[in-house]
């Protein structure tokens, strides 16, 4: 479905409309062209043909000679009819035997068929090829009363005609010089067989032509958009750790395409400086805020040992101790994530007994649940081995058993499992806790960074919504992935991939 939308798909079929169009129009009028040049070739190829044969008709011919010669050259072909009379002595020359003289009665030229009938009007004499016509003595008669066309008018004259007659096409022509008359008819079976034979190649050549356009429009269209394609390519490539990428313009780009690699690289060069000056600042600010944080943290526990008999201060100055402690772990957070934006999270990496971190961050919430009256429950599988960062690892773990055990309720559970994957090649870290549903239209936001649920937004929860973000990233460092697996009324839970390390 993809293909069919793409604007290469979209040129080659245009492209290959347009130019179809314009082939069967050339087809239509070479068609049309070769008809005609093929009869009118084969029209005077009968006039030149017939027209030696008249030629020799003159009133002093020997008429028995004249005879003997055309059937000597027509023979017994079916193919051609042919009829010759003089005009000035009302006189048959000649007659084609195939078919007899019927064909005579229904010819489709517009003549005077007093030209084509024995002076008196009776049946013509029969001629054969082995009597010869004996012409009758010639007797005193009144002349036929006939219509007359003048001699100026028919005076070489060609007149042509298609005739349909014994099932079969023919082509008539009718030809008058010095008084002497020829009617022929040709079968035209050849010359449509011949040019149904043309038609059927045209035909055959449409869809070939058409699937030679196909193939050139989209070599074509290919060639046009690889610049584009080589943009997409490259540009796919540019990350949050790889801004320095620039688009590369070929030295035989269409101006278009130079101007849109030249405008892009200004907007990459644009995101590249605000990228760092933010990420610098982010990690500036953090950096910066590390020690006036620990210098307050450390004036707050002292000023609460001092305070210790006065319950009223103590406790001021425990509130004072926790904010700063929250304070604490916001700029730690927001460093690795500033840190997680240029790709600087995790780099040296070892290998790290997952199981065993499991079992030390579970032990350890495993008190923190019991004091707030829920179950935890733990299992992990034996020497499951990651490649990655202890200390980022460990902290990925615990960011989601906290979020189990704040956002649960009393007399609920945690369950916690590692296990490795049917696959074999990855580690599955699940936990599931009771506690309310995450609202549908707050899931796909869980891991945006300082996102949290609405319900959730109470002050008496630890928390400041940086947690599952900082999680995506370390597992997404590692190679891994995290997401929701389901949440409703019953419990909420999450998992965790990471790959197993290579033996």
């Amino acid at each position: 479905m993809n293909l069919f939308r793409s604007l290469r798909f979209r040129l080659a079929a245009i492209s290959t409309a347009i130019s179809g169009l314009a082939i069967l129009t050339l087809l239509f009028f070479l068609w049309q062209v070769i008809v005609r040049s093929m009869e009118a070739e084969a029209d005077l190829e009968m006039s030149a043909r017939f027209g030696r044969i008249l030629d020799q008709a003159h009133p002093r011919m020997k008429v028995p000679a004249f005879r003997r010669d055309l059937r000597t050259t027509l023979g017994d072909d079916p193919s051609v009819l042919l009829h010759v009379y003089n005009g000035m002595e009302d006189e048959i020359l000649f007659e084609t035997e195939v078919g007899g003289s019927d064909w005579m009665e229904e010819i489709p030229l517009r003549l005077p068929k007093t030209f084509f009938t024995t002076p008196t009007g009776g049946p013509r004499h029969p001629i054969t090829p082995h009597e010869p016509r004996l012409d009758p003595a010639p007797e005193r008669r009144e002349p036929p009363k006939r219509p007359r066309i003048p001699r100026e008018a028919l005076e070489g004259a060609t007149t042509y005609a298609d005739w349909e007659w014994a099932n079969k096409p023919w082509r008539v022509v009718h030809m008058y010089r010095r008084g002497f008359h020829l009617m022929a008819a040709v079968e035209r079976g050849p010359l449509l067989h011949q040019l149904q034979r043309i038609r059927l190649f045209l035909l055959l050549s449409v869809p070939v032509s058409f699937a030679l356009i196909a193939g050139v429009a989209w070599f074509v269209a290919d060639r046009a958009l690889r610049p584009i394609r080589v943009i997409s390519e490259t540009a796919s490539q540019i990350t949050a750790q790889g801004l320095d990428h620039r688009l590369q313009a070929s030295g035989h780009s269409d101006p278009e395409i130079s101007s849109l690699t030249q405008v892009l690289n200004a907007m990459m060069e644009r995101l590249e400086r605000s990228f760092h000056a933010a990420n610098r600042f982010s990690a500036d600010v953090s950096h910066e805020l590390q020690t006036p944080i620990s210098i307050l943290q450390m004036q707050a526990r002292q000023l609460e040992e001092s305070l210790s008999a006065d319950p009223e201060s103590a406790d001021t100055v425990a509130i004072m101790r926790s904010e700063v402690q929250r304070l604490k772990q916001i700029t730690q957070s927001l460093m690795l994530l500033s840190k997680a934006d240029t790709g600087t999270l995790a780099k040296n990496f070892q290998e790290v007994d997952l199981s065993a971190e499991f079992q030390t961050v579970a032990e350890d919430f495993a008190i923190l649940a019991d004091a707030a009256g829920i179950e935890l429950r733990s299992e992990a599988d034996e020497s499951l081995t990651v490649l990655g960062d202890t200390t980022l690892l460990r902290q990925a773990i615990a960011n989601l058993f906290s979020n189990a055990v704040k956002y649960n309720h009393q007399d609920g559970f945690i369950e916690a499992r590692l296990t490795k994957t049917t696959s074999g090649d990855d580690t599955c870290l699940t936990i599931r806790n009771t506690g309310e549903a995450i609202p549908a239209d707050d899931q796909p936001l869980l891991f945006e960074r300082f996102h949290r649920v609405d319900k959730s937004r109470s002050r008496n929860i630890d928390g400041f919504g940086l947690g599952l973000s900082l999680t995506q990233e370390i597992v997404m460092a590692h190679g891994g992935s995290v997401e929701l697996v389901a949440s409703d009324d019953e419990s909420t839970c999450f998992a965790m991939m990471l790959p197993l390390a290579q033996e």
